[in-house]
């Protein structure tokens, strides 16, 4: 546990030095906005992607998690216009299907948002806006905590630049939850 830990903390640590505020001010500024912001990931970043279309769709945002709805990709992408945004995650390589989507975005002019790894960073086209994190050495854990605070961090920021809208939005979400219908799963 405690390598773990120690990895984590020294990934951070030089996320600190890789990643700079003007970096996030220029995400959070482009997804406020953005018309709707399309979000893909695979594999490990397919659940940071979930992630991120939930806080963004709790903010107030529309956001779509492609990777949460394979067969129905080519629909959702086929509504992608100038307007919008793809945020994108990739790690380790750069999966055919992220750079696939990566060409739909370009044809489209929608403005194309991407954290990627050291080893994932290579695109073509290249992205408008592009943070290149490492999430540890070879041999360290690479999780998910190093990109996942580089989203984090763009949702916070995007909560102080958007005139309330994300904090509105997340209390109406509260007290719908509070209370709304019991939503029973079973």
């Amino acid at each position: 546990m405690s390598s773990v830990i120690d990895s984590e903390i020294a990934a951070l640590e030089a996320a600190r030095n890789s990643v700079d505020d003007r970096q996030i001010r220029t995400f959070a500024e482009t997804v406020r906005d953005c018309r709707k912001v399309f979000i893909i990931g695979t594999g490990h970043a397919g659940a940071l992607a979930q992630l991120l279309g939930l806080r963004l769709n709790r903010s107030g945002y529309d956001a779509v998690d492609l990777t949460a709805t394979p067969n129905q990709m080519r629909e959702k992408l086929m509504t992608m216009t100038a307007d919008d945004v793809l945020w994108l995650f990739a790690f380790r390589k750069l999966p055919p299907l992220v750079q696939d989507i990566r060409a739909v975005a370009a044809r489209c002019g929608a403005t194309t948002l991407a954290v990627t790894d050291v080893t994932a960073g290579r695109f073509t086209p290249a992205p408008e806006h592009h943070i290149t994190i490492s999430r540890g050495s070879l041999g360290q854990s690479q999780s998910l905590v190093i990109p996942m605070t580089v989203a984090n961090t763009v949702i916070l920021d995007l909560a102080a630049i958007d005139n309330g809208r994300s904090l509105k939005a997340i209390e109406q979400f509260d007290r719908f939850r509070e209370d709304g219908p019991p939503l029973s799963w079973g």
